[in-house]
């Protein structure tokens, strides 16, 4: 080790070049690394969502949730099951253990489910997929003096719009009922006409179908044939032919029933500033930058959307998610800016300027290298990552200061700068080295805390270990340390 950093200190050309290239590819990594509001990991759970019409909770309990709890008994590396239950709908979430395939699982829970016979008839196909954890950006309200529908089809055009734009590519439209065609007819009607509520429905049924028909087969290709009977809008439900006579006579359903074009009957309701609202909500997926799509939004509705709008609607940024993750860049520049200068100001004072200056360096270096590493392991910028970075700035700092001292002291014996470096970098480097080492003994059983808090806060452990790590290849103990120093000697 001390012919190393002997070695170092006397070819200063070696130096040099190491670190332009790591400052040079350490800055081009930073502006290429994904923004995020927070780290993307995928959760190690699996969700199952059974709809039973009309049913209750008992009979959503009995009928479909016990037999899935049942039937996927016999799968390995289950951690809990948690089961929730609604009037009409019954949902089952299957945590597995951390490091679980959960692709591989996903597959042989579809296979179990598949096996169960005993569901009712009335109840839907289950629905099967893995939990995830996207991540919202935005969440636009659109608000005002206007009908629910038309807040709606504004929020929809909203939607078609942005999806439009480069950096935006997932949006969904909330806080807003579905749309329902629903249909009333008085008993009164169904006692004149001689009908039954299950005759009419089983009416609509038939004349309301997408079905199947088979295949055309020719020498090259494959034809599908599809009957298109499905309707879509009132008025091709009031033109449904309930009845015929013999003379030609036709009953429309129209003629005695009202079809109403609206909204689901639910309780759901949503309002901004007293005024009725629906929410369009932004998110953020692959490698698609936050901050630049929080100022391409806002830029959209300023110039765009907002001015093809009347008077009575306004559209007003209500959650901006990426407002975290600036204020965490912000501090992370601010403590990086503060510690820096005091750095620079205490060696400036009691040691030497050139020492304060290379200092500096170095501490600049570190988190330079350290975005190289962030970008071969696929570490986003976020709140967690940034937040490892602040934690790290004051370790770094310490052990900067350190250095220059011990430096600064032999060059005050009578040493030459060369000699000063060398002879102060090696006499220091052991108890540097042993605490930056206990130091990353203690962040590494955060790296596998269990669950999705695991997940969540590895960021942290990952970036101080990297920092450390780096700052003992760049200016204060080996490699790079040995790179600066000669630098620091012609001055």
């Amino acid at each position: 080790m001390n012919s190393m950093i002997k070695w170092m200190a006397e070819h200063p050309v070696a130096a040099n070049l190491v670190m332009m290239f790591v400052i040079i590819v350490g800055l081009a990594n930073a502006f290429q690394l994904p923004q995020k509001t927070f780290p993307e990991f995928s959760l190690d759970n699996v969700s199952i969502s059974v709809s039973y019409p009309g049913a209750s909770p008992i009979e959503i309990q009995e009928s479909i949730i016990r037999p899935i709890e049942e039937q996927l008994s016999g799968i390995n590396e289950i951690e809990d099951i948690t089961a929730s239950i609604n009037e009409g709908r019954g949902g089952i979430t299957i945590s597995f253990l951390r490091g679980t395939n959960i692709r591989k699982k996903l597959d042989e829970i579809r296979n179990e489910v598949d096996r169960i016979t005993v569901f009712p008839e009335e109840a839907k196909d289950p629905i099967i997929t893995q939990a995830n954890n996207n991540s919202r950006v935005l969440e636009i309200a659109i608000h005002g003096d206007a009908d629910e529908v038309i807040l709606k089809e504004e929020a929809e055009r909203l939607k078609n719009e942005l999806i439009m734009l480069d950096s935006v590519s997932y949006i969904e439209v909330g806080n807003t009922r579905n749309y329902e065609i629903s249909i009333e007819i008085s008993q009164d009607t169904l006692k004149a006409y001689n009908m039954t509520m299950a005759e009419i429905a089983n009416v609509i049924n038939q004349n309301s179908l997408e079905l199947p028909s088979g295949s055309i087969d020719t020498n090259s290709i494959t034809i599908p044939i599809r009957t298109m009977g499905r309707n879509y809008w009132q008025s091709d439900f009031e033109n449904i032919i309930v009845r015929t006579d013999p003379q030609g006579g036709r009953v429309y359903l129209r003629d005695i029933a009202t079809v109403i074009d609206g909204f689901e009957d639910t309780d759901l309701a949503a309002n901004f500033n007293g005024e009725r609202s629906v929410s369009v909500n932004v998110f953020r997926i692959g490698d698609e930058q936050v901050l630049r799509i929080v100022e391409d939004v806002k830029t959209y509705l300023r110039e765009n959307f907002q001015p093809s709008l009347g008077k009575e609607i306004q559209t007003t940024i209500w959650q901006n998610d990426a407002k975290a993750l600036q204020s965490r860049i912000d501090l992370l520049t601010k403590n990086a800016i503060l510690g820096l200068a005091l750095v620079i100001l205490c060696l400036t004072l009691f040691l030497d300027i050139r020492l304060a200056f290379w200092s500096a360096v170095g501490i600049a270096i570190s988190f330079a290298a350290t975005f190289i590493i962030m970008a071969l392991l696929n570490i986003s910028i976020n709140m967690i990552s940034l937040f490892g970075f602040i934690l790290a700035i004051g370790i770094v700092v310490d052990n900067a200061i350190v250095v220059s001292e011990n430096v600064y002291k032999n060059g005050e014996s009578g040493l030459s700068s060369i000699e000063a470096a060398v002879k102060g970098t090696q006499r220091i480097a052991i108890p540097v080295i042993f605490s930056t080492i206990t130091t990353i003994v203690a962040f590494w059983p955060l790296t596998e805390l269990p669950g999705t808090l695991g997940k969540f806060l590895t960021d942290i452990p990952l970036i101080v270990i990297t920092v450390l790590t780096l700052s003992l290849f760049q200016y204060r103990v080996t490699w790079l340390h040995w790179i600066c120093l000669p630098i620091i000697v012609p001055i």
